[in-house]
Parts: structure tokens; C-alpha cells; sequence
């Protein structure tokens, strides 16, 4: 049993009234719940990681602790979200009084709930449903707090053009290996599972993905923006290619490498003269 004791500074002070071996410090406790599996009991004990208390190990033990119990609270989030789309999917006419209330009003309700972009509520209700319905070793990863979210969301995101099967079998390679990678590493893992998984299918995957080919752009801070774009990777190569050789015909004037590259890609594509206009492949 953990007890705060007041001493004639009122200041705190944490002791412990319990078994030999539990934890006493906030040292003790960071290093305890670092490795313990998370859940509302361990969760009741971050209160005890009090940042003034803790040496520079443990707060990088505190670091690891709440990250687990982030991870953990996530894998809550994700049966939600999926039980969300859920009980949209089942509703009946006679339930809700529209005949269509499905993914849409489920992607209003998460993103008012969460205070989230339609496009993101979207996304987080699209990863939770193939969570829950293809890979429930990855959820229980993610609710011991041993993977985190974005690693989740890889698996999710990167096995999306496969069929079930296929797609459990890319977990099963990769699952042994998550909790000690990166989420970068895990993406690296997963594709090269991908490609095991289903060796024939490489062609047939890249025609799905080609389809979603797009560009986006969203508005930033003082009159700035980001401008994106999804695309074969054969395309993005040419086109850096061709911004470089634009950028290289500018002027020594100032302009950093990045700032020419911007200029470039705005000259090749408004400045571009008339009759330049082709086809892509």
C-alpha cells in the first residue's frame, strides 16, 4: 500500500507501508511500471511518478511507463472506434430514421467527439475496423503497451491491399519482432513480409495503390502551406529529377538549396510555357 506522508514543511514524501521488495521511491516505482504490463491498476500508480523526485534515469523509466499506458489506453480507443462503425453499419432505418447512416455520420460523431478533421476520423475509424476484425495480435501488443499505435497503424496501413489470409500471415513474421523495432523499422519489416507473403501479387498491388494516386494541400501558419502528393514512385523520382536540373539553372542570389527546389517545382508547373502539355504514362 502506498502512503504520502506530510513532514512539518508540508512537503510530500512518499513511502511505502507494504511487502518487502515493492517499490519505495519514484525511482523504484518509474522502473517498476517501465516494464509492468499496463492497466487500471498500474495506471492508479503513475500518480506516484512525481517529475521533482526522479532522477534522470528514472525519468526516462516515467517516459516509458506513460508511453505503455498511452499504448494501452489507444487499444481502448481502437475497440471503440470499431464498435463505432459497428453499430453504424448494423443501424436500421427504423432506429436512427435515415436509411443511409453508415460510415459518414460515424466519421461525424468521431470527429466531434475527438475534435479531429473528417479526413482524420476517417482514417482512425478505417485502422481500428482492420485492427479488430484482421489482427488481434497486433491489438494485444498494443494493450500490453509493448508496440505503440503507429506501429499498429502500419500494420493496418501497409497490409491493406491483401486479402485476409495473406495479411495474417505478414503479422505472424512480423509480430515476433515489433516490440523491439521503431515504427520505421516496422513499416521496413512489414513490406518485406508483404512481398513473402504474397511474392505474385506485387503487380496486382501496385495497380490498387496507383489508383489512389492524389495531391493535397493544407494551409499553415503565416500565409505558408504544405503541398503533397501521392504517386508511383518511378513519377516521383522523375519529377525530383526534374527539379533539380530546374533548380541548377538559377542564380547564385541568396536562395538556399530547398528554397531554389520550391521555386523550381512553382516555375515547372505555373510558369510552364503553352504546348508543353502531354500525357502521362
Amino acid at each position: 500500500m502506498q502512503a504520502t506522508l506530510l513532514d512539518h514543511d508540508d512537503t510530500a514524501t512518499t513511502e511505502t507501508t507494504g511487502p518487502p521488495g515493492q517499490p519505495v521511491t519514484a525511482d523504484e516505482w518509474a522502473a517498476h511500471l517501465a516494464s509492468a504490463t499496463p492497466g487500471p491498476q498500474t495506471a492508479a500508480m503513475l500518480a506516484l511518478l512525481e517529475r521533482e523526485q526522479l532522477s534522470t534515469t528514472g525519468r526516462i523509466d516515467a517516459l516509458k511507463a506513460w508511453e505503455r499506458h498511452v499504448a494501452w489506453i489507444q487499444a481502448q480507443q481502437v475497440g471503440l472506434l470499431a464498435d463505432v462503425e459497428a453499430d453504424a453499419l448494423d443501424a436500421t432505418p427504423n432506429e436512427v430514421g435515415w436509411a443511409d447512416y453508415d460510415w459518414d455520420f460515424a466519421c461525424e460523431d468521431v470527429a466531434c467527439a475527438l475534435k479531429l478533421s473528417g479526413n482524420t476520423a476517417a482514417d482512425r475509424l478505417a485502422v481500428a475496423t482492420a485492427l479488430e476484425g484482421r489482427f488481434p495480435t497486433t491489438v494485444g501488443l498494443l494493450e500490453r503497451g509493448e508496440i505503440c499505435y503507429l506501429q499498429a497503424k502500419a500494420v493496418a496501413e501497409v497490409t491493406g491491399t491483401l486479402d485476409p489470409e495473406a495479411a495474417g500471415r505478414v503479422e505472424a513474421m512480423v509480430v515476433p519482432k515489433m516490440p523491439g523495432q521503431s515504427v520505421g523499422q516496422t513499416r521496413r519489416s512489414l513490406s518485406r513480409a508483404v512481398l513473402k507473403a504474397d511474392p505474385q501479387g506485387a503487380e496486382r498491388r501496385h495497380r490498387r495503390r496507383r489508383e489512389d494516386r492524389t495531391i493535397w494541400h493544407r494551409a499553415a501558419e503565416d500565409g505558408m502551406a504544405t503541398w503533397t502528393a501521392f504517386l508511383p514512385t518511378p513519377q516521383a523520382a522523375q519529377l525530383d529529377a526534374a527539379v533539380d536540373a530546374h533548380a541548377a539553372t538559377f542564380t547564385d542570389d541568396g536562395r538556399t538549396l530547398n528554397q531554389k527546389r520550391v521555386d523550381a517545382l512553382y516555375d515547372l508547373v505555373v510558369n510552364r510555357p503553352a504546348g508543353d502539355a502531354h500525357s502521362a504514362p
